[in-house]
C-alpha cells in the first residue's frame, strides 16, 4: 500500500512557492540598500523551511537560519533539507525554539528576517506583536530588512471555503532531489470570525482521493491585523520606513498583474494579499 504524503509535504506544495518568495526577498533588500545583495536569511516560523532551502540553493554564498518551535515539524524539515540539498544542507541551520528566544549572540544577525505564511497573525495583542518586532529587529544587521505577508479585505472576514486541485510540478521543486507527491485536493476554510477581537478560525483540509480526507490538517487561531496596525507597530518597535508592497488589481479584467511594489494606497477589493517591509 503506497505511503500517504506527510501533511507538511502537502502543505509545502499547496501553499508555498519558495523560488518566488526568495526572489521577492532579494528584490526587497536590493531596493532598500542601493542594489546590494542579501546573503543571510532568517526564516521565522519556518515550518517546512522550504524558503530557507531555496535561499541556500540559489548560490554557494547564501546561508539561512530556519527558526521553528515545534519539534516534530523542525525535525521533518531538517530531514527534507538533507534529502533536497545534500552536502549543502549544513548551510541551513535549523533552530528549534520560539522565535523570541533565537537572539544574538546565540544565533548570528542576518540581512533579512522573513515572517511569511501570515505567521504574525498568531500574536493576539499589540504588546505581543510589538515584542516580536523588537526581537526581529535585534536579529538584523545594521543594514537589514524584515518582510512579512498578510491578507485582508471583506472576504477575509466571511465564513467561506475555497477548493482547488494541486498538481505538483518539478518546476516548483527546490532541487531535482525533492520528492513530488501526486495531485491532491486543497481546501481553505474560514470557519469563524469575531468582529470584536478580530480573531479568525481558519483550517486547511486535504483530499487525497475520493475516499481519503485529512480534515483540519492545520488549524489557525489568528488575529486579523490590519495594514495600518502593522505599519504603526513596526514603527513603534524601531523599524524605519515601514512600507506596504502590493500588486495592482484590474477591476474590469478581474485579475492582478502579479507584481508587488511599494504602494502608498491600495484600492478596495474583496480579498488581497500584501507584504509589509521595513528597514532596521
Amino acid at each position: 500500500m503506497p505511503t500517504r504524503p506527510h501533511k507538511l509535504e502537502l502543505y509545502r506544495w499547496a501553499v508555498q512557492h519558495p523560488w518566488a518568495e526568495i526572489g521577492f526577498l532579494s528584490r526587497v533588500f536590493a531596493h532598500a540598500y542601493d542594489g546590494d545583495e542579501a546573503t543571510l536569511l532568517r526564516e521565522d516560523f519556518a515550518g517546512t523551511s522550504a524558503v530557507s532551502m531555496a535561499w541556500v540553493a540559489q548560490g554557494e554564498d547564501h546561508r539561512a537560519l530556519a527558526v521553528e518551535r515545534n519539534g516534530p515539524t523542525a525535525r521533518w524539515a531538517e530531514r527534507l533539507a538533507r534529502r533536497v540539498l545534500g552536502e549543502r544542507c549544513e548551510d541551513v541551520v535549523h533552530v528549534e525554539c520560539d522565535v523570541l528566544d533565537a537572539q544574538p549572540p546565540d544565533v548570528p544577525r542576518v540581512d533579512v528576517v522573513a515572517a511569511l505564511n501570515f505567521s504574525v497573525f498568531e500574536y493576539h495583542s499589540r504588546d505581543a506583536l510589538r515584542g516580536y518586532f523588537k526581537s526581529a529587529r535585534r536579529s538584523l544587521r545594521k543594514r537589514g530588512v524584515i518582510v512579512l505577508d498578510v491578507f485582508g479585505g471583506p472576504g477575509a472576514r466571511r465564513i467561506s471555503e475555497q477548493h482547488r486541485q494541486v498538481i505538483p510540478s518539478g518546476a516548483d521543486a527546490i532541487t531535482d532531489d525533492e520528492p513530488i507527491p501526486p495531485a491532491f485536493g486543497y481546501r481553505w476554510e474560514q470557519r469563524a470570525f469575531d468582529a470584536v477581537s478580530g480573531r479568525i478560525d481558519c483550517r486547511i483540509h486535504f483530499d487525497l482521493d475520493a475516499k481519503t480526507t485529512r480534515a483540519s490538517a492545520f488549524r489557525y487561531d489568528w488575529r486579523l491585523w490590519t495594514l495600518p496596525e502593522l505599519v504603526e507597530l513596526l514603527g513603534e518597535a524601531g523599524f524605519a520606513e515601514p512600507t506596504v508592497w502590493c500588486d495592482t488589481y484590474d477591476e474590469q479584467a478581474g485579475q492582478s498583474d502579479g507584481v508587488y511594489r511599494p504602494m502608498p494606497t491600495m484600492s478596495a477589493r474583496e480579498d488581497w494579499v500584501a507584504y509589509v517591509v521595513a528597514r532596521r
